[in-house]
């Protein structure tokens, strides 16, 4: 509660009236005089009170009552309310990952859920629809999910109807080009084992690992290779830092002396379902194994993916925080939504969990590599192509961004013409232009000319 223990002495009722002025005008959601009517009615009387008094500074005194008054009144959180807001939202930027299917929006102030998650706001060309939109717990940051489409260069956004808490709408036809972001393959590299006459991790982490059991190292794919017997022998290395259910990969090269039920790689632990992150063999099959019954990266009646014995394979997994992918020869073979918790452990190369004595892997390992991020399809096919047609590890493919790709076909029907493209079609009645993107036309259509649409071009 204010009191009104105020001290002023102003020179005329001009006084007076400023400071009522200014009190009347500062306003945040409340009307002062309801809010603090004991200081309003004391300081009125006492200056009425002292109207006829004479103080020399009478511009900075009034100046210095409104702003001790203001200040009082901000400080006070109920009348500090916030200023009415009419300014609609924007985008600030939109990206992705390449080759993914997730978009990242974000705008500048919080935005209304309902509309913020309502998928039919959103639209990006070259065609592809939204799956669903997800608001995160900022409410600034929208997750797309696309549907028939990834991300790649070229890729536009167009937003409507996306309303901010006070209920103000964005622009129609909010347009934003996505930043595609191409990672380097070692970008997130937090272990790579040569297995070149040793277990040395030559990442950044140095993080290296111990023979168990008196393993060799003979002739592998990619120099040298580490050989285990089947039995007791592979290589164990301390907590990579892969725990928890962040984004995470390994890849490894493999060759098996003879269809049986094996371990390639092992981190965590069977303490509960998705504790664990490992990768197996099973009869001349390869896939990813979490601990579960559900928690695997393939189908049921088709768990594990068929490679050829006695040859150098390629296998990988890679877990994005909502999804496994299972890859081999740098082909994905599976995908499968989970939700992973490793735990803390031990590392384990050439072996599966230990507490099943199949779990020893009989035969090479070479060139492993672990990422605290989810490799992408053509990053998991670059590393293999490397490997098996030019001899290189891990950190040497080359993963350039390709250039947009543009492609199309038609046919005369009736009126019209009926093309099959991918890139953005456009329309407009001169040659010149001005030319539209044509955002609802995409796949295969049948465009038929007229006053406003003479004539059609393709672009990027």
């Amino acid at each position: 509660m204010f009191k009104s223990k105020i001290l002023i002495r102003p020179s005329s009722f001009h006084v007076v009236d400023v400071i009522f002025v200014a009190l009347r005008r500062v306003r945040f959601g409340y009307e002062l005089g309801n809010l603090a009517p004991n200081l309003m009615t004391s300081l009125h009387s006492r200056l009425l009170r002292r109207g006829a008094a004479c103080f020399p500074r009478r511009t900075a005194l009034a100046r210095a009552a409104v702003q001790m008054i203001v200040g009082l009144v901000l400080a006070d959180p109920i009348i500090a309310a916030a200023a009415e807001d009419i300014t609609p939202p924007t985008v600030v930027s939109t990206r992705g990952e390449h080759n993914e299917d997730e978009v990242i929006v974000e705008f500048n102030e919080p935005l209304d859920r309902a509309s913020a998650e309502a998928v039919k706001n959103y639209r990006f060309l070259p065609c592809s629809d939204v799956a669903s939109a997800t608001l995160a717990a900022d409410e600034r940051t929208v997750t797309l999910t696309l549907i028939g489409g990834s991300v790649g260069p070229g890729l536009m956004l167009r937003v409507n109807a996306v309303k901010d808490r006070a209920g103000n709408m964005i622009a129609p036809n909010s347009t934003a080009v996505v930043e595609v972001r191409v990672f380097a393959i070692t970008d997130g590299l937090i272990g790579h084992y040569r297995l070149d006459g040793n277990a040395l991790d030559s990442s950044q982490r140095a993080n290296h690992a111990a023979e168990v059991g008196s393993p060799s190292y003979v002739p592998g794919l990619i120099g040298q290779a580490l050989s285990l017997n089947g039995t007791d022998q592979l290589a164990q290395a301390a907590d990579p830092g892969l725990a928890g259910n962040g984004r995470k990969s390994v890849a490894v090269w493999f060759k098996q002396d003879a269809k049986a039920n094996k371990g390639l790689f092992s981190f965590g632990d069977s303490s509960a379902p998705g504790a664990l992150f490992e990768l197996l063999l099973r009869g001349g099959l390869s896939g990813g194994y979490f601990w579960g019954d559900e928690f695997y990266a393939f189908p049921a009646g088709l768990p594990f993916e068929a490679y050829a014995v006695g040859e150098w394979q390629h296998a990988a997994i890679t877990y994005d925080g909502k999804r496994v992918r299972s890859y081999l020869n740098g082909l994905r073979v599976m995908q499968r939504d989970l939700s992973l918790n490793t735990v803390s452990g031990p590392l384990l190369l050439g072996s599966g969990n230990t507490e099943f004595s199949s779990a020893y892997f009989n035969g090479l390992i070479d060139d492993v590599g672990l990422w605290n991020r989810a490799l992408s399809p053509p990053e998991v096919s670059a590393i293999h192509s490397a490997g098996r047609y030019l001899g290189e590890d891990l950190t040497r493919p080359l993963y350039p961004v390709p250039a947009p790709s543009l492609s199309f076909s038609f046919a005369r029907q009736g009126n019209g013409i009926v093309i099959s493209f991918w890139g953005v079609l456009q329309a407009a009645n001169d040659v010149n232009g001005p030319w539209e993107d044509l955002w609802d036309v995409c796949g295969t259509t049948t465009i038929v000319p007229s006053e406003a649409r003479k004539f059609f071009r393709f672009r990027f």
